[in-house]
């Protein structure tokens, strides 16, 4: 992903706040997903998310990220449900 543009409304947020971007990729662990489970089924600690969108949405997202809206992190999903009242992302 060497070639990959931030939006240049993003773009322009980042360098006015002097803010750094980092995309990051990482191989997913099952170990530390089980602790991580344990973790938040415990309630030591609670995931904070702004808002969630849908795949089909994520241009929306962006947009929400580059006009500098988001106060927490915003997901982009793949699916989503509601289990008693709790939201279940599968991203």
């Amino acid at each position: 992903m060497t070639n990959y543009k931030l939006p240049e409304e993003l773009s322009k947020l980042i360098e006015e706040k002097s803010a750094a971007y980092k995309l990051t990729w990482m191989q997913s662990n099952v170990e530390q997903l089980k602790a991580i489970t344990i973790l938040v089924e415990n309630k030591k600690i609670k995931p904070i998310v702004d808002l969630v969108y849908s795949l089909e949405d994520g241009d929306d997202a962006y947009e929400y990220l580059a006009q500098g809206k988001a106060k927490e992190k915003v997901v982009i999903s793949l699916s989503f449900t509601f289990k008693k009242n709790v939201l279940i992302a599968v991203v």
